[in-house]
């Protein structure tokens, strides 16, 4: 018999929330910036005490400069990088923003994640504290001639970094680049997900023992799962003889949903499971570092808002289509598609459902839905050339769940007009599936109801007769 874990934790307090909230921007930005910024606060250390080692036993000043010189020089490096500073960020988020708003609001995530950006706000932050800090050691009977020599050098390599900056942030704003990035980001997250797939099946054994369910007393995703921890927590709780997780890397739970159901001896008394439940933490964000079908999904609402007619821009479309048809072929070439894991008869047993392959057709299904929404021919041509590559690598068992997407595209084919693109992409996906086995008569029967349209003027409601009751 199986005993709920029904106790809730109460709503996370602000302590805990603003200690997530630092966690998360250190990860995910302040990092690199921060190592940045103390590296200059260092380096200002250091050429202070230079300075008045060179002082201190007369050395040769090889930099002459009075004392008002000096103080001039670093309060116009100082003003000027805090200024240019401030204009020249504000401008590229205003060119970010627009960015999100032509393609989705991941563009604010691959640029705060770009280690490249990181370290150009880092530098230009940490020189400005650079010359303030040298600027208050600053005084008549104390000249830091080299502190000062060695600004003036570091602003001479800030201007050009200024240049690279602007480029490189325009170039990121380019839905190529936006969507190659996340594809790469995605390809390393699957990467990061094989150690867990092998060593996990896919599918519980029968067991009729007795069961205890992993209750969620917190709401959030399940942005990353461990199985060492996993199962050092469970060798801690006696009597346990397997997990079976009911969710997957990325799934949203909320509070008391069912996260896992733990398999028990039949004797003995019921342990204490909240080490298995901390080895499962809920996040209040998804991580794309290591959740693949985040990436998955940022690229269908890519192609989803410029798909649709709210932007009706069909080149991100299939710059989506065409990405998630590499991930495909990627996957489907090195085995990490469909992973059947492993199954040790003397080792604990941890059961994990991988998703990917169903979030993949899924993505494909959307887009052809706002692909007939907007009727972009294209991307829909798009989507059904790569339901034929999909066709031609992907296992037996997911061949019949690509049937059913073409299948249930065939409801939207009737707002389309029959191009030569879209006819040329349906008929290789007909051979795909006749190649494959599969019934492709619905596929063409709907294309010649839709051929029929040809050479007659018809509007979107009467393009494809209606079938006769």
């Amino acid at each position: 018999m199986s005993q709920p874990d029904d106790d809730h934790r109460p709503i996370a307090s602000w302590p805990a929330r603003a200690s997530a909230t630092v966690r998360r921007a250190f990860a995910e930005f302040l990092s690199i910036p921060t190592l940045i910024i103390a590296g200059f606060l260092a380096l200002g250390a250091g050429m202070l005490w230079l300075d008045y080692y060179r002082i201190e036993h007369n050395w040769t000043d090889l930099f002459p400069g009075t004392h008002e010189s000096v103080r001039a020089l670093l309060e116009t490096i100082a003003t000027s990088i805090i200024t240019v500073t401030s204009i020249t960020f504000s401008l590229l988020l205003v060119a970010v923003q627009q960015g999100a708003s032509s393609l989705t609001a991941q563009v604010y995530d691959q640029f705060l994640r770009r280690r490249a950006n990181q370290a150009y706000f880092g530098y230009f932050t940490g020189l400005a504290l650079y010359c303030l800090v040298v600027l208050a050691f600053t005084h008549p009977a104390y000249t830091p001639t080299y502190s000062a020599v060695l600004a003036f050098l570091l602003t001479v390599v800030a201007l050009y970094l200024l240049i690279l900056l602007i480029y490189s942030t325009i170039d990121q704003m380019r839905p190529v680049v936006i969507v190659r990035n996340i594809r790469e980001h995605t390809l390393r997250a699957r990467n990061a997900q094989m150690r867990l797939l092998c060593r996990t099946a896919r599918l519980a054994r029968a067991y009729e023992g007795r069961r205890a369910p992993i209750i969620a007393r917190d709401s959030g995703y399940l942005a990353l799962i461990d199985h060492a921890a996993l199962v050092r927590a469970a060798h801690r709780c006696a009597g346990v003889t397997g997990i079976v997780l009911l969710r997957s890397i990325g799934d949203y739970v909320s509070i008391g949903e069912e996260i896992a159901s733990v398999q028990l001896a039949d004797s003995g008394p019921l342990p204490d499971l909240q080490s298995i439940r901390a080895a499962l933490p809920l996040r209040e964000q998804r991580d794309l570092d290591h959740d693949c079908a985040f990436g998955i999904e940022q690229l269908t609402t890519i192609g989803w808002t410029s798909g649709s007619t709210s932007k009706s821009n069909p080149h991100p479309a299939c710059l989506v289509c065409w990405n998630l048809r590499d991930l495909v072929a990627s996957w489907c070439e090195q085995g990490q598609l469909t992973v059947k894991g492993q199954e040790d008869a003397d080792a604990l047993a941890v059961v994990y459902p991988d998703n990917i392959a169903t979030a993949l057709l899924r993505s494909f299904e959307s887009l052809a839905v706002v692909a007939s929404e907007s009727m972009q021919h294209q991307t829909l041509a798009a989507v059904y050339r790569a339901l034929a590559l999909a066709l031609r690598c992907v296992p037996q068992p997911l061949k019949r769940e690509v049937h059913g997407v073409v299948l249930r595209s065939l409801a939207e084919l009737g707002d389309q007009v029959l191009t030569a693109d879209l006819d040329e992409a349906i008929t290789q996906l007909g051979e795909a599936l006749d190649a494959h086995g599969l019934d492709s008569t619905a596929l063409r029967s709907a294309r010649g109801e839709l051929a029929r349209s040809e050479g007659r003027l018809n509007s979107r409601a009467t393009r494809v007769p209606t079938a006769k009751t």
